[in-house]
């Protein structure tokens, strides 16, 4: 069955060598140190009577740099986490399900989607590839040349490519267990300096069971958020959703119509309309 609807900074300057302070000893050292313009650290080292260099001095800045990121993103990961507990849980549900095993293929904002089931962890049992063809000629290579790319049209060339390349070369290994799946979305977020329109489709092709004919599940959502950040957060949490709303409840909106409007609000858990507006569903 088929069914649709639609819905300067300025830096000191050193006016004599250093040479001498670090022949001199600790104390002239400390003296001259004190009298010139000279960085922190330099004038730190100088003082202790240690050996002062940009190289060195480049590297602990990095290195000081490179903590800060380590930090941050360790941050904001936990903080995904908390804030978004049921789609954590849904995305590790999914991982831990020996029986689903499939393929993400995402083209504009990120790589959101695919990045859930890593974050969780056990991803291993469910991400057999991920990939995303930004470039045009490459992603042309790949499903075929268009005019548009985020396109209905698009999204369906992405899923039956994907889907072969997943399903066939693993169908001798675990074919007998396993219902293949590729999710693909092909999505335009906000751009730099533009004030665009911000869509995109989504699209899962999927096995119910082991053997089984191939399902589709595809939505058409508009980003309502301001920033492409907030837009990425919004379409990873919603792809979550989505591959769970399809790999657990596709018979409950395969029925009709109505219940395809009824699956909404478990495809925006944890958001809201206010964030991602779904305009279209398509089950066949």
């Amino acid at each position: 069955m088929s069914s649709a609807f639609a819905m300067t900074s300025l830096r000191p300057r050193v006016l004599c060598s250093t040479a001498p302070a670090r022949s001199a000893g600790p104390r002239v050292a400390s003296a001259i140190s004190q009298s010139l313009p000279l960085p922190s650290a330099r004038r730190s080292a100088l003082a202790g009577g240690a050996t002062w260099s940009p190289r060195r001095a480049r590297r602990g800045r990095l290195a000081g740099r490179q903590e800060t990121v380590r930090v941050a993103a360790s941050a904001s990961s936990k903080g995904n986490s908390a804030q978004f507990q049921g789609t954590f849980n849904k995305a590790l549900e999914i991982n831990l399900d020996p029986s689903i095993y499939g393929s993400f293929a995402e083209i504009g904002a990120g790589q959101e989607v695919a990045r859930w089931f890593f974050l969780v962890g056990a991803a291993a049992g469910t991400v057999a590839k991920s990939i995303s063809a930004y470039d045009m000629t490459i992603s042309d290579s790949f499903y075929g040349q268009c005019s548009r790319y985020v396109t209905q049209e698009r999204l369906e060339s992405m899923l039956e490519y994907e889907y072969l390349q997943c399903s066939i070369p693993l169908k001798n290994a675990r074919g007998a267990n396993t219902c293949f799946f590729a999710f693909a979305d092909t999505v335009v977020a906000r751009a730099y300096g533009r004030n665009n329109e911000c869509h995109g489709w989504l699209g899962v092709k999927w096995q119910t069971k082991p053997g089984a004919a191939p399902s589709r599940l595809m939505v058409h959502v508009r980003l309502l958020d301001a920033t492409a950040v907030e837009q990425q957060e919004a379409l990873g949490v919603f792809g979550v959703n989505f591959l769970h709303t399809a790999f657990y409840k596709y018979k409950e909106i395969a029925d009709s119509v109505q219940t395809c409007k009824e699956a909404i609000p478990s495809l925006i858990d944890e958001l809201s309309s206010a964030r991602v507006e779904v305009d279209l569903i398509h089950v066949d």
